[in-house]
């Protein structure tokens, strides 16, 4: 945000590119440095405890290892430098200039402004900014507009609402709730960024709405992404990538109350197909098959047998696992 706001309009897709990739690369360097830290862990717990150990057994030995001691204390020790570095720069970035114009500083919003792109683009950037306060003033709605009766729901809706990313409100624990998340949603619309229609995919498909998921995800197909399959904000935008693919996810496999659910979203565009190697939570993964948008066969392994619930056909059954490979 504060990159959008103060870079001049030439530079503004750049320096936003930018920003992502170096969030992109600093995640990436932090899973290597983890990696780094526990690359020998494999080999330690076969070395103590032998290739049969039971997961117990694992989870014990790395609980009582330098890995679950002090390991996991590196992690966190070796984010503080550049942690000090980042907290150091911002000391040193001047504040927002809209910071600045609403509580009437204009100067030091002008001299902000200047440095960034001459006295002209600060002028310009100073009236726009000022254009914005203004239309923000008279859209501003007042507290007896927000607690009207027409908007009770929809507040605490707002409030509580948990489908998505959370899972607290699903169409079978709480189908209420869920119905009264797909008012919101209604109320919200379509149509949006990229990263937004993501999001709204995956909400959709969580209220076992799959036709609805997939209208956003044809829609984010020809309206979102660019031939190279990037997805435009503008100018790129990974959130949009990595929710499109949850989004298709959820579509097909959830594991939601203990159970995994298999084609909980199917759309009616795909009434045939197959998945292999699709993940659930705990551990699982799952191949489904399916014909007339039935299931016809499926498969869930974990690296040991277990009992599991998974909910086929919309028949809840109790299953054994097999053993992955």
């Amino acid at each position: 945000m504060y990159i959008s706001e103060v870079a001049p309009a030439r530079m503004r897709g750049k320096l936003v590119s930018i920003n992502q990739l170096t969030i992109v690369v600093g995640i990436l360097v932090a899973q290597l440095v983890n990696w780094w830290l526990v690359r020998d862990l494999g080999a330690s717990i076969e070395v103590a405890l032998g290739a049969d150990a039971t997961a117990a057994a694992k989870d014990e030995f790395i609980r009582n290892s330098w890995f679950g001691q002090t390991g996991w204390r590196w992690m966190f020790a070796l984010t503080a430098l550049p942690s000090i570095l980042f907290f150091i720069g911002m000391l040193l970035v001047p504040e927002s200039p809209r910071w600045l114009l609403q509580r009437g500083r204009s100067s030091e919003a002008s001299k902000t402004l200047s440095r960034i792109g001459g006295p002209e683009y600060a002028a310009a950037a100073v009236s726009e900014i000022h254009s914005a306060l203004d239309s923000e003033k008279l859209a501003q709605s007042g507290l007896r507009e927000v607690f009207s009766p027409g908007m009770g729901r929809i507040l605490v809706l707002g409030i509580t609402l948990a489908v998505h990313p959370g899972r607290q409100i699903t169409p079978t624990t709480i189908p209420e709730l869920a119905e009264a998340a797909k008012i919101s949603m209604n109320a919200r619309g379509d149509a949006s960024t990229g990263w937004s229609r993501a999001w709204k995919m995956c909400v959709w498909a969580r209220l076992q709405d799959g036709d609805r998921a997939h209208r956003i995800m044809s829609s984010m197909i020809k309206t979102s992404f660019t031939p190279n399959l990037l997805a435009t904000h503008p100018p790129f935008q990974i959130d949009a990538n990595f929710g499109y693919a949850a989004g298709v996810c959820e579509m097909l496999l959830q594991r939601q109350a203990g159970e995994i659910q298999l084609l909980p979203a199917l759309p009616k565009a795909w009434p045939e197909g197959k998945v292999t190697g699709l993940r659930a939570r705990g551990g699982f993964t799952v191949d489904i098959e399916w014909k007339d948008c039935k299931v016809t066969n499926y498969r869930i392994a974990a690296k040991e047998a277990k009992p599991v619930q998974v909910r086929v056909n919309g028949e809840a059954k109790t299953i054994n696992t097999e053993v992955l490979n």
